[in-house]
């Protein structure tokens, strides 16, 4: 389209100078104008290039910071599913921890009063015999 326009002038500005014999001075800028209208149209069709290829650029690199801030919320929300496992098992192991630990307590409990039960066994062999002594 930009080498299109500069051609058309110029086939233009031939036709008009072959078909009219007027050699004034506006007439002799024309070839010079269509000449000239190349560079300018290839300037402004090279400009909007660029514009159109920086444009797609920013759209490329503001999808690409979106699709890494989602890639970092989905890695994150993986973290925080990990962590809230990691969480539950812990609360598990505590409350195994916890159930042991009042089983070692249950039992240090029930030996205490098995010694103390024996204690009192023998505290009373021991009366018994003092008083059988005492009896003979």
């Amino acid at each position: 389209m930009a080498n299109l326009i500069p051609i058309i002038l110029i086939i233009i500005s031939t036709l008009l100078l072959e078909t009219t014999n007027d050699h004034a001075p506006a007439s002799l800028l024309i070839p010079y104008i269509s000449v000239l209208s190349f560079p300018v149209t290839y300037s402004t069709a090279l400009a909007i290039r660029v514009r159109n290829v920086r444009k797609e650029l920013n759209d490329k690199m503001n999808l690409s910071k979106q699709l890494a801030f989602e890639n970092e919320k989905m890695q994150l929300e993986k973290d925080l599913h990990l962590l809230k496992a990691k969480d539950i098992e812990n609360q598990l192991e505590l409350e195994k921890m916890n159930t042991e630990n009042m089983k070692l307590n249950l039992d240090l409990q029930n030996r205490e009063m098995l010694i103390s039960a024996l204690k009192l066994q023998q505290k009373e062999e021991i009366l018994k015999k003092i008083e059988s002594e005492t009896q003979n």
